[in-house]
């Protein structure tokens, strides 16, 4: 019999013992894949949807801790224009709303004639005209949970709006996302002549010298301002780093957790085969392939609890993305690092939780584990 044949049977000997310890673990791997998949997709639907607007370059407010909670003068986009090397600047204001039925919108007010509108692809009706204050685009996911399509009204922050297009999935960062003229937004939210960020358009943009040397200028000459390239504005959004931190943080003390399980199980299975331990010995089993054998168990244990982990993780990024209140709300994503990181933990798991049991099982002395009754 080998000693995956040996390990598996002195598991499923205990099935309760064991299925806590592969609980234990299955749970902290499935938060691990929740907590990252769902970071992972608020940076890369940004960064998407910054990409798919045609914004080579963002700029914000210095050492805001959240983007949206900044307010910059909307006549800074004159000056910005006119830096060398930046071809277009747009003003942009960012919200999010509560509507009289309990959702959560993401609302964005766009300047007229900008870029931004030129990069959303409609699936109904059209974008909201220069003539047209009071229109509305809207993401499918709004159109959807709201029941509202072209022609229907939609109250934001108090004011109401009428529908002249629903944006398809991808048009948009957030598929809850309803799109504003700028000036009306700035109106309903009584914030005129403000914006949250600006949307930069450079020349060059895939020379990463002449890109540096422009954000080097900008930051000279806008010193309350900082750029950022489209491709790292994740990075220099506080709140995005706390929920990344907060991912890796929970993820860790959960792992933790799931380590004390595993040796427990281990040394309470170490204990009652003392016996048996002592007869492997005196038949001439060595003190490495006893620790082996427990090695052996920790990581049976630990990978089985990390494949159905994954499993269950990647099955509740599913839900969350389809239930009424994180639709579109929450944007999720794993990549294969991912799943790779989570095997590894697993492995590293399994191997640092049955040392210390490997280690009292291989240092047992034969004649005390067989006079053990």
């Amino acid at each position: 019999m080998t000693l995956a044949a040996i390990g598996l049977r002195n598991l499923l000997d205990r099935p309760a013992r064991s299925g806590l310890a592969v609980s234990g673990v299955a749970v902290a791997c499935a938060a691990w894949v929740v907590l990252v998949g769902v970071s992972s997709g608020l940076e890369r639907s940004w960064v998407d949807s910054l990409r798919q607007q045609g914004t080579d370059m963002l700029a914000v407010q210095r050492r805001t801790v959240d983007i949206l909670t900044a307010t910059l003068d909307a006549g800074l986009a004159s000056r910005l224009a006119s830096v060398a090397g930046v071809t277009s600047v747009a003003g942009e204001l960012v919200d999010l709303v509560e509507l009289e039925t309990g959702d959560v919108l993401l609302v964005s007010g766009w300047q007229e004639g900008s870029h931004l509108w030129r990069s959303q692809p409609v699936l109904r009706g059209r974008l909201p005209g220069p003539d047209e204050p009071d229109g509305a685009a809207i993401g499918l996911a709004v159109a959807e949970a709201l029941r509202k399509d072209v022609g229907d009204a939609i109250e934001v922050a108090g004011r109401a709006f009428r529908v002249t297009g629903i944006l398809g999935e991808t048009a948009v960062r957030s598929p809850r996302l309803v799109i504003l003229p700028l000036q009306a937004l700035q109106e309903a939210l009584g914030k005129e002549g403000k914006v949250t960020v600006f949307s930069l358009q450079v020349a060059h943009a895939g020379d990463g010298a002449a890109v540096a040397d422009l954000r080097a200028r900008l930051s000279a000459a806008f010193p309350t301002l900082s750029f950022s390239p489209a491709d790292h504005v994740a990075e220099a959004d506080t709140v995005l780093r706390l929920l990344r931190a907060f991912a890796w943080g929970t993820s860790t003390v959960a792992l933790a957790l799931a380590v004390i399980l595993v040796v427990n199980t281990l040394l309470m299975s170490v204990m009652e085969r003392t016996r048996e331990i002592g007869v492997l010995s005196a038949v001439g089993w060595s003190q490495g392939r006893v620790a082996a054998l427990l090695i052996g168990e920790g990581i049976l244990v630990t990978l089985t609890g990390g494949v159905l982990g994954a499993s269950m993780g990647l099955g509740g990024l599913a839900l969350l993305a389809r239930l009424p209140r994180t639709a579109g709300v929450l944007i999720t994503h794993v990549t294969a690092a991912t799943v790779v990181q989570v095997a590894a933990a697993a492995l590293a798991l399994g191997a640092l939780a049955s040392g210390y049991p490997a280690w009292r099982a291989a240092r047992m002395p034969p004649v005390d584990a067989l006079r053990n009754e």
